[in-house]
């Protein structure tokens, strides 16, 4: 059974295609000649569409609703792909390395010596939302690393992946990556967990869900929650732990990011990581049993 939290993030995405298509004026529940709906079914999990049929009020109409047919089948190919999973390339992407990423690895580098004789129970990877997060005051209790880098990518952490996380082994990564490349990031997000799951076996790993935004980006908050149920899939898929982070900042009123976590609709306030750090706490616990 779905959790409330899945439910809401499948009817976020789901409100975000009907507005982004404009179909939903032409589109009635009756029998007769059913499309599919390219989105999650909220209350069964077990369909990625539902049937409503298109009754056109003149001819006008029907060209602009069969365009749209079109463009909802196109959809539930893309979800179909998106549930059920491609087959990663093992190509290495080309990526630009700027002189903050180089210095940061290179800061990565030496901490990881400096560690070296140290189990360390905590490594904390993504991008600026990690970069930016104060890991020594929200968890003095455990030995941790900030492997955040501003403005990577999954494309950028894939890269980094030897000296940000498999050269330390960590017992606990929580990831957190994907909102910079949002609209491309599963071209290698699953690369990372499997190379996770083979070169960090002993690592438990934690993914995080994206979280929402506000201001002018908000309306990529129903993709945003629609990646989040892929993330979870493949977490499931590997045998990870998933966080739903999403859900806990989002203001479901506003359809964005509550106005008090963050300081400029995407990095979070004090607050904003605080609920983040309560969110985590019970499966860290679990994790690393203290």
């Amino acid at each position: 059974m779905l959790a409330y939290c899945d439910v809401q993030n499948i009817n976020i995405a789901r409100r975000a295609v009907r507005l982004s298509i404009g179909w939903l004026p032409l589109w009635k529940r009756r029998e007769g000649f059913d499309f599919g709906e390219a989105i999650f079914d909220a209350h069964t999990h077990t369909s990625i569409f539902q049937h409503y049929t298109l009754v056109p009020s003149d001819a006008l109409c029907y060209n602009v609703a069969m365009k749209n047919a079109l463009m909802i089948v196109l959809l539930l190919v893309i979800v179909l792909v998106l549930s059920v999973g491609c087959t990663p390339t093992t190509a290495k992407p080309t990526f630009e390395y700027s002189e903050y990423y180089l210095n940061k690895v290179a800061f990565f580098d030496n901490e990881n010596k400096a560690y070296a004789s140290q189990s360390v129970d905590i490594v904390f990877l993504g991008d600026s939302l990690t970069d930016g997060f104060d890991n020594h005051r929200y968890y003095p209790q455990y030995c941790t690393l900030n492997r955040g880098i501003a403005g990577d990518t999954t494309t950028a952490v894939l890269q980094r992946l030897d000296v940000s996380l498999l050269d330390i082994q960590p017992r606990v990564v929580v990831m957190l990556i994907g909102i910079n490349n949002y609209n491309t990031m599963f071209d290698d997000y699953e690369l990372l967990l499997q190379r996770m799951h083979t070169e960090a076996a002993n690592t438990n790993v934690i993914l995080l869900s994206l979280t929402p935004v506000s201001n002018s980006l908000a309306d990529i908050n129903g993709r945003i929650a629609l990646n989040n149920v892929r993330i979870k899939h493949l977490a499931e898929r590997y045998g990870f732990g998933y966080v739903d982070i999403f859900s806990p900042l989002y203001d479901y009123d506003n359809e964005e990011l509550v106005a008090a976590y963050t300081v400029d609709g995407i990095h979070f306030s004090q607050a904003g990581y605080e609920v983040i750090v309560d969110t985590l706490k019970p499966y860290l616990i679990e994790a690393l049993g203290k």
